[in-house]
């Protein structure tokens, strides 16, 4: 099932049907592969030609789901050909488009979602810190809900899958970058429109007196037409502020609510100060000179955004709408988390020579 441009034509209170769009079984091995049909809903189409996809995963007994935006690059460099396919804004970020690798366990006592291209196993804190073995854990975990959930969204119920367009909370801060400086090497973060983020979303099974738990993740263009830079950081986070709706179920989804990102409030109104990190695979940086990078995967970090009850994940990739520079006023070094060196590297820090 999709939701995508057709959620902004909602009034307030108003209701959307989700379609579904393919169905599928799994292979001896549990291995399955969804397609979607060449030609969709317009309607359930974002302008950049991104479907955001709600996957149900059923035994006999349970069902588990997960969400994530699907994205059509033109290009990929995973099949070395022009050819499009679907990928995720994560993976096309580092130019390695790649359909989402979707894992999923209907255990009754510890089901679990989650994207292996992304497993949050690789996730860091607001500090550059990994996640611990059961940060990572729990980040993989989601509800269980019936077997009767397969058949959310199909056009023979009696009662259709759908959401109704609930409050809206603005100002949750979104932390996406931790900018580990010298003074002899201070970064400028700039953001301008069409930046896409991939936040993550929030699911709340049995109504209101339910649970909250992270369920995958939504990648959304910020607010076109306006943007920021951030020069002079040194060792700080930084970030955004972004709008969470609530979307209530209504119908057969009468016990499933959702919150999920629509819009940025401000650009780069977040700065907080922490440890410097410094990393080890380096190279000279000269005095005068003024160094960036706007392409790659960012990290991902765990606690990204805070919505005051829940937190949810946050990552950018580097792109020529999201970029850091180095301004070097002193001969430093710049490093990266990789081997392959700062400019391929997720995270990167600057140091005195």
């Amino acid at each position: 099932m999709a939701e995508k441009s057709v959620l902004d034509e909602v009034p307030e209170g108003g209701t959307v049907n989700l379609q579904t769009f393919a169905v599928t079984k799994t292979d001896a091995s549990g291995r399955f592969e969804i397609k979607l049909p060449k030609a969709l809903d317009s309607r359930y189409v974002g302008d950049d030609g991104s479907v955001d996809l709600r996957i149900l995963a059923s035994d006999r007994k349970n069902s588990v789901m997960w969400q994530y935006t699907a994205t059509r690059p033109k290009k990929t460099t995973a099949t070395k050909s022009d050819k499009a396919i679907w990928s995720t804004a994560k993976s096309d970020a580092a130019k390695q488009s790649q359909p989402a690798d979707l894992r999923f366990d209907l255990s009754p006592t510890s089901p679990q979602a989650f994207d292996a291209h992304d497993d949050p196993a690789g996730w860091v804190t607001d500090n550059s810190a990994k996640l611990t073995k059961d940060a990572a854990a729990s980040a993989r975990s989601t509800v269980l809900l019936p077997h009767s959930a397969a058949n959310l969204g199909a056009s023979n119920t009696a009662a259709p899958c759908g959401q109704a367009k609930g409050t809206l909370y603005t100002q949750n801060p979104e932390r996406f970058a931790v900018v580990s400086t010298w003074s002899g090497a201070k970064g400028t973060v700039y953001q301008s429109q069409s930046v896409s983020h991939t936040l993550g979303l929030g699911i709340q099974v049995d109504g209101p007196s339910g649970a909250w738990k992270p369920n995958g993740t939504a990648s959304i263009n910020l607010t076109k037409g306006a943007g920021a830079q951030l020069p002079g950081v040194v060792d700080a986070t930084v970030g955004n502020e972004v709008n969470y709706r609530l979307w209530i179920g209504t119908g057969d989804c009468a016990k499933i609510s959702e919150i999920r990102p629509e819009s940025t409030y401000a650009f780069l109104s977040i700065a907080e100060r922490h440890g410097h990190v410094a990393y080890t695979h380096c190279s000279t940086a000269f005095h005068g000179a003024t160094y960036w990078k706007d392409s790659g995967k960012n990290l991902t970090y765990g606690a990204g955004v805070a919505l005051g009850w829940m937190n949810v994940s946050a990552q950018s990739g580097w792109n020529g709408n999201t970029k850091i520079e180095w301004v070097v006023t002193q001969d430093s070094k710049l490093c990266g988390s990789a081997s392959t060196g700062w400019a391929s590297s997720p995270d990167m820090s600057a140091d005195k020579l």
